[in-house]
């Protein structure tokens, strides 16, 4: 029998000010094991990871020095003898400081406690297991009927971080280093949570992009709009960013089967896939298609104002996966970026490599499972079903939400992306 473990750890981290202008330091740190229930979205397609966690109201709880307090909305004006302010809701006149503030720490850790063996007495042994959900920063508390902590990851960093004016320029700039100009501004803004970044060997050069009097994360968000195709998320206290979104280390192998395959958690129709709305589909069944570009830039003979090298950009596209005289209207469509293809034949031979990753014969959609094995996303999972062995396969994961309720446990919804089976392993050790 599994038993739900919850353990939610908030640090005080930011200062308060008092009706009267005085500052209050905040540094206590409260570990929670329990709540009404918390959501947790995680995917590469969103800057940040995000979660609400919610408490009931009016509940004891103790701080890391044992002591203990009971929290809820302001009702007195002195919390000596009344609620603590949990969340800044109280009246002006209040002295404390509230429990939890915009930008202090918070790490979601959940799993079970089980049996793990049976003593010849009959007595029982019990083993627990845990993984890290979530570590961000509160984004806002919210008070209604329960009390709703909103969160983000270390994205929210970025969005408190103010980038330098300066201009970036092809050839001389590629992606990394707006990556670590980034990382030089949040490190300096936050030097208590330092970041670093991690391109997974992509380069792509970065032309005509302004910064200044604007966040970092509106940076990210200003490339992703010039290149659709990059992603910029984080995986702890790593950003990682541009064309590759998913990474050898991501890829958890459990072993190797008996032809030296790699083997990796499964999931089972019949087993732990508690609900699912995955669709089985053919090949032939699904049109898909993709738009090519790969913009170069080249040196040419001239000079520029400032008398130095003159250089141009040349664009090359092409669309792959649309066969002759097919409705082009009836295709769904990807785009991918290349850099420096600048030949049509080559970049159609590029486009219709990574275009296969999305035509097969498989499982699309999403199921709903326990809380263990756990998975994030850049995972790959094998799923199997008893009744039709033939479906059998391996997928890269796209994206998890994590949820747990006291009245429904710890679940993951796990949103597939493309089967793994017919990616040479050469590709998945690059990265994608």
């Amino acid at each position: 029998m599994l038993q739900c473990l919850i353990n939610i750890t908030i640090i005080q981290v930011t200062p308060y000010t008092d009706a009267n202008g005085k500052s209050i330091a905040r540094t206590e740190v409260f570990t929670f094991d329990f709540c009404h229930s918390f959501e947790i979205h995680s995917s590469w397609q969103s800057l940040s990871d995000t979660a609400v966690i919610e408490f009931p109201k009016n509940v004891y709880v103790r701080s890391e020095y044992n002591n203990q307090v009971l929290w809820g909305e302001s009702t007195t004006p002195d919390k000596t003898t009344g609620y603590t302010n949990a969340g800044g809701f109280g009246s002006a006149g209040v002295s404390k400081a509230p429990l939890f503030m915009r930008g202090d720490e918070v790490y979601i850790n959940a799993g079970y406690s089980y049996i793990s063996n049976v003593n010849s007495d009959g007595s029982l042994q019990y083993a627990n297991t845990s993984n890290t959900l979530f570590h961000g920063f509160i984004s806002s508390v919210e008070s209604k009927s329960n009390l709703r902590i909103h969160c983000e990851d270390y994205m929210w960093l970025l969005k408190q971080t103010t980038m330098p004016c300066k201009t970036y320029t092809a050839p001389d700039n590629d992606i990394s280093d707006v990556l670590n100009d980034i990382m030089v501004a949040s490190n300096k803004a936050h030097d208590d949570f330092l970041i670093y970044y991690n391109t997974g060997g992509f380069t792509l050069s970065v032309d005509n992009l302004d910064t200044g009097n604007e966040t970092a994360a509106d940076v990210l968000n200003k490339l992703k709009k010039i290149l659709p195709s990059l992603a910029f998320y984080f995986r702890y206290g790593e950003l990682r960013g541009g064309g590759i979104v998913y990474y050898p280390g991501d890829q958890h192998s459990t072993g190797t089967d008996t032809n030296g395959k790699p083997t990796y958690q499964t999931f089972n129709f019949q087993k732990n896939i508690i609900s699912d709305e995955l669709h089985y589909s053919l090949h032939a069944d699904i049109k898909v298609a993709a738009n090519c570009y790969s913009v170069n830039s080249k040196q040419g003979s001239s000079q520029n104002k400032m008398g130095g090298k003159q250089y141009f950009t040349s664009r090359v596209q092409t669309t792959v996966g649309v066969p002759k005289d097919a409705d082009a209207n009836a295709y769904e469509y990807y785009n991918f970026y290349f850099k420096d293809v600048t030949d049509t034949d080559d970049l159609t031979k590029k486009g219709q490599t990574y275009l296969n990753r999305y035509q097969y014969d498989g499982y699309r959609g999403n199921f709903t499972t326990f809380g263990l094995p756990f998975i994030e996303h850049g995972n790959i999972i094998t799923i199997t079903d008893n009744l039709l062995p033939e479906r059998n396969g391996n997928y890269m994961v796209k994206g998890v939400n994590y949820s747990y309720g006291t009245n429904r446990g710890l679940r993951q919804n796990i949103d597939l992306h493309f089967r793994t089976d017919n990616v040479s392993e050469d590709i998945l050790e690059q990265g994608m």
